[in-house]
């Protein structure tokens, strides 16, 4: 199996459970205390960040990187979708045709994007060295 599509899959769904947990502590915790958005902002920052070096050094290739932050971004809206229809956030509910697109659009470009930049540092890191490389 490619490996965006392990990753993609794999980390997606450790994404998605973040994600989740932060739906639903939302209403219970205080945001003065717990800042959970910002916190679970730099954890999908990071993983889909992993998702695209991994890859990429695993392939060469950034487009896998990319494929890889999509399949993870788009999984990860498809259960946030899901986990906010049966525990609605503090906001609101996300229940008007542009709040979803809104909701997916973001999770999906947020994967790809960061998967891109992180994939492009990846495909250099598995590079072969010369012999007259410095290490």
């Amino acid at each position: 199996m490619a490996p965006s599509i392990i990753w993609g899959i794999g980390v997606g769904l450790i994404i998605a459970a973040v994600d989740a947990a932060t739906i639903l502590l939302a209403g219970t915790v205080n945001p003065a205390d717990w800042p959970l958005d910002e916190i679970d902002q730099l954890v999908n920052i990071a993983l889909f960040s992993l998702i695209g070096f991994r890859v990429a050094r695993a392939t060469g290739i950034v487009r896998d990187a990319a494929e890889g932050g999509v399949i993870a971004g788009t999984l990860v809206a498809l259960i946030g979708l899901a986990v906010a229809r049966f525990f609605p956030p503090p906001t609101g509910p996300i229940d008007s045709p542009n709040l979803l697109i809104q909701h997916v659009a973001w999770n999906i470009a947020m994967g790809g994007v960061l998967a891109i930049v992180a994939g492009w540092f990846g495909s250099r890191a598995g590079q072969q060295r010369g012999p007259n490389a410095r290490p």
